[in-house]
């Protein structure tokens, strides 16, 4: 990915430098990231993640000496979004260039107090990619996130981007949420905002110096869980794991995950989904709903704890297959009922509402989240094993002391 990042930089540089109306790719400040913070009840931190040229051009010289930091941070504040990025700019010595912009990432002070502000600023900043990614910084600030030097891709920016899409590619607890569908569902009646989170070593100097990543166990960044908000802007809760995945595959976001499945004391099956659907839909009993759930995955056994399980017949598969349905049917209505208790409706039942009775949609629009938060759930899952690999059996070895 960083040499992909560095060849549409040299590419945008040729381009540039060829037309007579733009500043020379040496003479402007290439913008990569944005981070913002709250650092008090009325100041924004804003920090610019700008590409170091001289450490591009010293990655191809050989010759021995001290590395360049491929990225310099610099940090403004203000009273208002603007503010805070015209301070930082008369930091930069060259005109701030934003066609490179890849992510924004949001402190959570500044969630927790409210983002509508700060979207409205970027959605009204036509040097702003609207398809640009956001990540909220969970239970720290946007610096530290954007700070982070990583040992494979040694731009953080870059980094975190390929995280999310690993994430969510392979296990499927990740979301990837661009600006304009970050301020539609603000905006959209029918649904609430989410995000992904992602931390980092707080407050620690050493995690954005050369010398992190330069040894073998480097301090690094990681994405995790999933931001809920209020249709106010202020983040409501987090979700994680189980019931972070589980979101994916109610929204038909699931492209592979693994489940593990305990099959005795400290022993377990896995699994890996290569193929999820879900339906949902909503019905009206009076006016109680009844939101329905109808999911269907596939996948093969990736390894095999437990010696009593041999996979030999199809009753083996069978009750493999009930056990990890009844496995996520629970996750499902864990995650229902959180989604009621928060009033949170981010899986798409009134979206289905909407679509398929609109004159209903019209009458309940205005009181969904509390009727949402009252409805009762049936919930339907099916799992089916496409293979055990190429050996069923468990390795025949003595598990005794």
């Amino acid at each position: 990915m960083m040499k992909k990042f560095l060849i549409s930089f040299l590419i945008c540089s040729i381009i540039l430098s060829g037309c007579g109306s733009q500043h020379e790719i040496n003479e402007m400040s290439i913008i990569i990231g944005v981070g913002i913070d709250m650092v008090d009840d009325s100041t924004y931190q804003l920090t610019l993640q700008i590409v170091n040229p001289s450490a591009i051009v010293a990655g191809g010289n050989t010759t021995s000496g001290p590395k360049a930091v491929p990225i310099i941070n610099v940090v403004g504040k203000g009273q208002t979004v603007v503010d805070a990025l015209q301070s930082a700019t008369t930091k930069v010595s060259r005109p701030n260039f934003y066609a490179h912009l890849s992510l924004i990432v949001i402190g959570q002070a500044l969630a927790e107090k409210g983002i509508l502000e700060v979207l409205d600023t970027f959605e009204r900043d036509s040097q702003v990619r609207q398809n640009t990614p956001v990540l909220i910084a969970r239970n720290e600030m946007a610096f530290d996130v954007l700070n982070t030097l990583t040992a494979l891709t040694n731009i953080p920016v870059v980094s975190l981007i390929g995280k999310i899409r690993n994430v969510q590619n392979l296990f499927g607890e990740t979301v990837d949420i661009k600006l304009y569908e970050l301020i539609s569902s603000f905006e959209d009646e029918k649904t609430v905002p989410i995000l992904s989170g992602a931390t980092a070593p707080k407050d620690d100097p050493f995690a954005g110096s050369q010398s992190n990543i330069e040894q073998s166990s480097p301090l690094t960044s990681k994405v995790n869980g999933i931001a809920v908000f209020h249709k106010n802007g202020k983040l409501n809760y987090w979700i994680d794991d189980e019931l972070a995945r589980t979101t994916l595959l109610l929204r038909n976001d699931l492209k592979e995950t693994i489940y593990s499945e305990k099959c005795g004391k400290n022993k377990h099956i896995s699994l890996n989904v290569s193929y999820s659907k879900s339906d949902s839909s909503v019905k009206f009993f009076g006016k109680k709903p009844l939101l329905s759930v109808n999911a269907y995955l596939e996948g093969n056994i990736d390894s095999n704890g437990c010696s009593d399980i041999t996979l030999s017949k199809d009753e083996d598969y069978k009750k493999i297959e009930q056990k990890v349905s009844k496995d996520i049917k629970n996750n499902i209505k864990q995650l229902l009922n959180v989604t009621e208790k928060h009033q949170s409706d981010f899986l798409g039942f009134g979206q289905s509402i909407r679509i398929h009775n609109p004159k209903e949609w019209k009458k309940i629009k205005s009181s969904w989240p509390e009727t949402y938060s009252k409805a009762d759930m049936k919930v339907k899952v099916e799992f089916h094993i496409n293979n055990s690999g190429s050996t069923r059996n468990h390795m025949k070895v003595d598990e005794q002391d």
